[in-house]
């Protein structure tokens, strides 16, 4: 991910989307259920990034 890549975002931010995005994956396309601990962090974490990504665009 570039915003990791160029440090805008931490490599932790990075490792969570691509969990989410397995996430999503597995509901979506393999048909197979996503636990609801597993479903609130994602909202969790998404959350997070989006607070971040405006945090960005305030400073600019």
């Amino acid at each position: 991910m570039k915003l990791v890549k160029t440090g805008q975002v931490s490599i932790e931010f990075g490792k969570a989307l691509n969990r989410v995005e397995d996430l999503r994956l597995m509901g979506d396309y393999k048909g197979d259920l996503v636990a609801k601990e597993d479903a609130q962090w994602a909202v969790a974490k998404a959350s997070e990034f989006v607070e971040h990504l405006l945090g960005l665009f305030d400073k600019s």
